[in-house]
C-alpha cells in the first residue's frame, strides 16, 4: 500500500503542478479513487495537496478537494484551510463550489461564522443562500428534530430562508 499512497501522492503533485495543460478533470478521475482512499484514510501528506487543489484553475479539481477536506478531515486546528474554504464560499465562479463550500462550514465551523452569513445575505444564487441557512441552521446546534422541521418549513415554502428567519429561529430557542 506504501508504493501505491506514494505513487498516488506523486500523481496528484504532477496533476497540480501542470494546473493548466492537458486534460486535469481526466487525471483527476483517474486519481479519485486512490485519492479518496487515503482521505478517508485522513492521510496527513495528502492534505498540502488538497489545499493546492482548491486553487485549481479546473473547477471540478476545486470541488473534488473541497468534498475531501471538508467530509474527511477535522479541521478544527486548520484556519489556513477553513480560511481557503471560507474564500471559495464568497468568491468561486462556480455554484457548486459555492454550495459545497456552505456545506463543509456547516460541518466544520465551530460557531457563527461570517463567511455563511454573507453568502446568505448576498450571494446571487438562491440554491447557495438556501444551503448557507442550512449551514447556519445547523451551527445553532438545535438537534436533528428542531433543526429537521425548520428544514420541513423551508421546503415546504412556509419559511423563506433568510437572516432574520434565523435570528427568529435562534430567539425562540434563547440562544
Amino acid at each position: 500500500m506504501v508504493a501505491d499512497r506514494q505513487t498516488t501522492l506523486d500523481r496528484l503533485a504532477r496533476l497540480l503542478e501542470a494546473a493548466a495543460t492537458g486534460n486535469p478533470a481526466e487525471e483527476w478521475n483517474a486519481l479519485w479513487p486512490a485519492v479518496h482512499q487515503l482521505a478517508e484514510g485522513q492521510d496527513g501528506d495528502l492534505l498540502p495537496h488538497l489545499s493546492r487543489a482548491l486553487q485549481h484553475p479546473d473547477g471540478f479539481i476545486r470541488l473534488g478537494a473541497l468534498e475531501l477536506v471538508g467530509f474527511h478531515y477535522d479541521l478544527a486546528d486548520a484556519a489556513e484551510l477553513l480560511g481557503q474554504v471560507r474564500f471559495m464560499l464568497l468568491s468561486d465562479s462556480r455554484e457548486d463550489v459555492r454550495l459545497a463550500a456552505a456545506a463543509v462550514l456547516g460541518v466544520q465551523a465551530d460557531a457563527w461564522d461570517d463567511a455563511l452569513v454573507r453568502a446568505l445575505t448576498d450571494d446571487l444564487d438562491e440554491d447557495v443562500r438556501r444551503v448557507s441557512f442550512e449551514a447556519l441552521l445547523k451551527l445553532l446546534r438545535l438537534g436533528p428534530g428542531p433543526e429537521a422541521r425548520w428544514l420541513s418549513e423551508v421546503g415546504d415554502g412556509h419559511l423563506v430562508p433568510t437572516l432574520d428567519a434565523l435570528r427568529a429561529i435562534a430567539a425562540r430557542y434563547d440562544l
